[in-house]
């Protein structure tokens, strides 16, 4: 990977460099003027949103062949929406790399520019951030000269004074970070990171992030010893403090998921059965209406017939329209047998099978770095706190536990593979 250092924002321009008043012909030469100069801004010139705009210099040469080489300077500008083809800083696993951003759908990689070195394809589990555009030298035309217009963006991206000691002072390693307006009022914003200092540079990439910063009276950090830790606090503290720019995370109490019932399939509720222990269960899903929606894309997706799933009453005898048009294989016309939909059916749902808690109690998630190590307590998949000593987090283990969406969705994998220490607690 090509490691770069931290990006540094510009110095405050303008900066001024004499130019000769002729245009150069691209055809024919053009008479020169003599002893006439006049002077150009080059921050006009090279850059569009100065307030949201870093530099940045590279090493390494894995952009070489774009004309990015070892020890360049490049200019990132956080305020541009990232797009297909663009060369942009990126943020894997906490490192900066230069790459051209390469979209196919919601699938995304990171091209390098030199035989020798290969493309990033993010990976599961793997910490992937579009942190800013890498801008052209010179763009083909003076930039507009709309001086109130440029003045208002400006003060748009610009970042607050009174926070900037907070993202200097910010630590670069996992946690959560929140933003806080007037004392007394609900947080603004609660975020998680790899990378805390990182993940706050990142928040000027839009109009609404940078007026929400105008909003942040104070910005303060949880540190967590990784990242498992970082996402189970952030989701604990969403729930819980409800801030005003998050999509909020609220214990759903509508959670809803599918249960096969001599071979149709019904919506259960989790205020009825354990989710965490009840085997045979297919999918998590806010409500009603979208635990039967999933089911329904299910059979487009698999020419799976309405009428024995229960989403559609065909009349005795009568197959259904969409058998005629074969969205459906036709079980309902004798096409194909019901043992063999059964199990289209149900090979189908294995894809979303919930899994029930591996363990008989609670268990401790064990993370380190070097400055921190935490025991995240877990039980039935609910997340209930997080220790220093095994001691500290048996103690936590008499707190009562229900089912958690957003803790299983985040806990799952780690859990079922093992790839984080576990402790029996």
């Amino acid at each position: 990977m090509q490691a770069l250092h931290i990006p540094q924002p510009l110095p405050r321009g303008p900066w001024w460099l004499q130019a000769l008043p002729a245009s150069i012909a691209a055809g024919f030469p053009s008479p020169a003027e003599d002893h006439q100069v006049e002077r150009i801004d080059l921050m006009q010139q090279l850059v569009k949103h100065p307030q949201a705009t870093f530099y940045i210099r590279v090493r390494g040469e894995s952009m070489r062949d774009v004309g990015i080489l070892d020890g360049s300077v490049v200019l990132v500008d956080r305020a541009i929406a990232p797009a297909d083809g663009q060369i942009v800083l990126a943020v894997v696993d906490g490192d900066f790399t230069c790459k051209t951003l390469r979209l196919q759908g919601e699938r995304m990689r990171l091209q390098a520019a030199h035989p020798d070195y290969p493309d990033i394809v993010p990976k599961d589990g793997q910490s992937v951030e579009i942190w800013g555009v890498v801008e052209p030298d010179m763009p083909p035309e003076p930039a507009s000269r709309r001086r109130r217009e440029d003045f208002e963006e400006s003060r748009v991206y610009e970042y607050p004074q009174h926070l900037r000691t907070a993202i200097e002072d910010a630590p670069t390693g996992p946690g959560v970070y929140i933003f806080h307006g007037q004392e007394g009022d609900l947080p603004l914003y609660i975020g998680k990171s790899i990378n805390i200092r990182a993940r706050l540079l990142s928040h000027l990439r839009t109009p609404d992030e940078a007026r929400m910063l105008r909003q942040t009276q104070r910005i303060s950090h949880i540190r967590t010893a990784g990242e498992i830790g970082a996402l189970l606090l952030e989701a604990q503290m969403i729930k819980a403090q409800h801030p005003l720019f998050n999509q909020k995370l609220r214990r759903n109490k509508q959670l809803c998921s599918l249960r096969l019932s001599g071979g149709v399939p019904e919506v259960v509720h989790s205020k009825d059965i354990d989710f965490a222990t009840q085997a045979d269960l297919y999918g998590l899903f806010a409500s009603r209406h979208a635990a039967l929606d999933s089911l329904r894309s299910l059979a487009d997706q698999h020419k799976l017939c309405y009428g024995p799933l229960g989403l559609e009453k065909l009349p005795p005898g009568k197959a259904c329209f969409r058998a005629a048009i074969r969205q459906c294989a036709g079980v309902c016309r004798g096409d194909e047998t019901p043992q063999a939909h059964q199990q289209r059916l149900f090979s189908s749902l294995l894809a979303l099978r919930v899994e029930c808690w591996p363990y008989g109690g609670a268990v401790g998630l064990v993370e380190r770095d070097a400055e921190l190590t935490q025991i995240h307590v877990v039980n039935h998949w609910c997340y209930l706190g997080s220790a220093t000593t095994a001691e500290q987090a048996r103690q936590l283990t008499t707190v009562a536990a229900g089912f958690d969406a957003d803790g299983y969705k985040i806990l799952c994998r780690p859990v079922l593979t093992q790839s984080v220490e576990i402790l029996v607690l």
